[in-house]
């Protein structure tokens, strides 16, 4: 049996790393997108404000690519020491996508950031701007790579169980990199990230002509950064794909307050069918490899990531009774879907207010005119909302996809490493206080540059 507080734990800890790794994600990707535009212009008008404005969101491109590199690795750390298990049993499958990313787009992109932050009085407009390009893109391809990854958790295709190395282990290449999900993973995801960053540059271009209306960065940055925003917080608008699993089907139903209980039958049949795999699988592995005993485990293994469901009432899965087999269907849903359901009308309540922000800010930049003062108020206090609806998207998933890490192949609380408590708590104090310490830093410099500006343009 399993110790609760270490799973509580150890879903925390895995959450909470993740979640400080995407603070950086959004600006980096969004300023990318936002420089391509300003150095277009430059490269189009030879307007030296387009320049001074492409050199400010510049700085503070980089803070935030630079911290996401060392978010990155403490990221990294969490798979090893939280999460051993998960990388055992699905490693082969869940990090093809992770090494395809970090081996072509990230070094790409880690080779081309030298280039980009030294090269602007060493190279020609033209030079800088198509490695500043390239940069953008190897940044995007990158976050494609991830989210097919992230993606992956929730419609694991092209892998099965292997009998003889007891994992996941991948069968089909072009599954994997074709995964349904991952498009509308992207597209959602990609898109919050771009209404993130847009919604940043908002409120701080906003801030910069209420301390100086003739300040040209803040007016370009505004104008540019509205549109933007508006069309990625439609891109980020919840998608439902038509599910191909039972998992994702229960997740759906939990969203929009269906009946869940009505699928409790099915779930019971997934636990059956997964038990008598597992069953045929341990006389199998003692009956020196029986080949019909093979084929009864192989025409059950899809469900047997249903039967692992059990070991959370019994340490004799083989031996599980009706009872047991019950609460371990019971347990495949969500503990409180009530919660879940509202949770998911108030981000869509979010999404529309963030919406009607960026309308207002795309009507209200239009002209040559000053911005109006409610509307420098209304752009610097909507700034919160992308990041709260990226906060709350974060957790809602998570919990909606309980008690599966990958869906109906590996149950959470078999996922992660077997610390004990004290163990445990010291490793999250470290990843919480290193990573909040990186968010910090980010802050402070970013603010550092705005004031600087701020004081620069004012004099």
């Amino acid at each position: 049996m399993f110790s609760e507080t270490v799973l509580a734990l150890s879903q925390w800890q895995m959450s909470i790393s993740a979640l400080l790794h995407f603070v950086f994600i959004p600006l980096t990707l969004g300023l990318s997108l936002l420089l391509v535009a300003l150095e277009s212009l430059y490269l189009l008008t030879n307007q030296a404000h387009y320049l001074n404005a492409s050199r400010f969101w510049a700085r503070l491109f980089s803070v935030n690519f630079s911290l996401a590199l060392a978010s990155r690795l403490v990221l990294l750390c969490q798979f090893g020491a939280g999460s051993s298990y998960f990388s055992r049993y699905v490693g082969d499958v869940f990090a093809l996508p992770l090494a395809i990313e970090a081996l072509s787009s990230f070094f790409l992109a880690s080779v081309l950031f030298g280039p980009f932050w030294f090269g602007w009085a060493r190279l020609s407009k033209q030079q800088h701007w198509l490695i500043t390009c390239l940069l953008a893109l190897c940044l995007n391809l990158s976050a494609l790579w991830l989210i097919s990854a992230y993606a992956w958790l929730e419609n694991p295709v092209g892998a099965s169980f292997n009998l003889h190395s007891l994992r996941i282990e991948l069968n089909d290449v072009n599954q994997l990199l074709n995964n349904p999900a991952a498009i509308f993973k992207t597209l959602h995801l990609l898109g919050l990230c771009y209404a993130i960053a847009a919604a940043s540059v908002l409120a701080i271009s906003a801030w910069l002509v209420s301390k100086n209306p003739n300040d040209p960065l803040g007016r370009i940055s505004y104008k540019l950064a509205a549109p933007i925003g508006l069309v990625a917080i439609l891109l980020a608008w919840p998608i439902q794909p038509t599910p191909n699993r039972l998992s994702q089907t229960i997740q759906q139903s939990a969203l929009n307050g269906g009946d869940l209980q009505s699928l409790l039958p099915e779930i019971e049949s997934h636990v059956r069918n997964g038990l008598t795999a597992y069953q045929s699988l341990l006389a199998w592995r003692d009956d020196d490899k029986n080949s019909a005993l093979q084929a009864q485990v192989e025409q059950h293994q899809v469900d047997l990531g249903y039967a692992l469901l059990l070991q959370r009432f019994t340490t004799h899965i083989e031996n599980a009774n009706e009872q047991q087999i019950k609460l371990a269907a019971q347990s495949a849903l969500p503990a409180e879907p009530a919660a879940l359901l509202w949770t998911h009308r108030l981000l869509i309540g979010l999404g529309v207010l963030i919406m009607a922000g960026f309308i207002a800010a795309c009507v209200g930049g239009l002209g040559q005119g000053a911005l109006k003062p409610w509307l420098i108020q209304l752009s610097i206090f909507t700034a919160p909302l992308p990041w709260l609806l990226g906060l709350g998207d974060h957790f809602l998933n998570q919990a909606s996809q309980q008690p599966w890490l990958v869906a109906e192949l590996l149950p959470s609380f078999l996922s992660y490493s077997s610390l004990s408590v004290s163990a445990l708590a010291i490793n999250f104090g470290i990843y919480l206080i290193t990573g909040t310490g990186l968010v910090c830093v980010a802050g402070i410099l970013m603010a550092y540059l705005t004031f600087s500006h701020a004081r620069g343009a004012a004099q």
